[in-house]
């Protein structure tokens, strides 16, 4: 047997748990579903654009990437603020990053 510390045996331990880890994460990577709009779009056939500023909480969390709690967080801020001016103040809500952004303002219009 290797006549190893204790600390080298703790480094030994920790080297093979970041290399499970990463493994793990891998594979995850591999075989989680990505979240694919065009996909989204034709499962649930959602092909119209949602007027942002017309649109109820029902309306909202139909749209892809939107949920419940998102589309109650954009009727709170147009309550709040007003009506949208460009949808690229959807960004000002907690919980839009410009991913989020890019993946909802296909679905969405003003006019």
């Amino acid at each position: 047997m290797l006549n190893l510390t204790k600390q080298e045996r703790l480094v030994l331990i920790f080297v093979g748990l970041i290399a499970l880890l990463g493994v793990g994460i891998n594979f995850y990577q591999k075989k989680a579903p990505s979240l694919d709009i065009q996909k989204i779009i034709e499962q649930q056939n959602f092909s119209r654009k949602v007027n942002l500023n017309r649109a109820g909480l029902q309306d909202l969390a139909k749209i892809p990437a939107i949920g419940p709690v998102l589309a109650e967080a954009i009727v709170d801020f147009k309550f709040h603020k007003g009506p949208f001016k460009s949808p690229e103040e959807l960004k000002l809500i907690k919980g839009i990053s410009q991913t989020k952004f890019n993946q909802i303002r296909p679905f969405l219009t003003l006019d």
